[in-house]
């Protein structure tokens, strides 16, 4: 099931990983959550700029910590630590969230964005 996760992140049309919705700054800041139900294990990642697949992190943080939630200089420096696939932050930002950003500073709205996660 982790590979489907990865593999929308890695879609640019939607709304995690690449094509995440942008900050008023124009960055990305992404967030993933999985959770094993028969165990009850869980890992949370939130503020990841630079990693490619925020729910591979957030499964290291839930099989080789006891914590868990990581989050933004934390969350990345332990995906260095792991070896984690990571990428410049351009990677993530394409055309189409850059106007999803601009439209809705236009019509002074929010997009909401949804995080990711896995129940497995």
């Amino acid at each position: 099931r982790i590979v489907q996760v990865r593999e929308l992140e890695n879609n640019p049309n939607i709304n995690a990983g690449r094509g995440s919705v942008l900050t008023s700054n124009e960055t990305v800041e992404m967030e993933a959550c999985i959770m094993d139900g028969n165990t009850k294990k869980c890992g949370t990642v939130s503020g990841v700029t630079t990693v490619v697949n925020a729910i591979s992190l957030a499964r290291l943080v839930m099989e080789k910590t006891f914590h868990i939630y990581l989050g933004f200089d934390g969350a990345e420096a332990f995906a260095r630590e792991q070896g984690v696939e990571m990428i410049e932050t351009s990677h993530f930002i394409t055309p189409e969230n850059v106007d999803r950003l601009k439209q809705g500073k236009e019509a002074n709205r929010v997009h909401v964005c949804s995080m990711s996660f896995l129940l497995m």
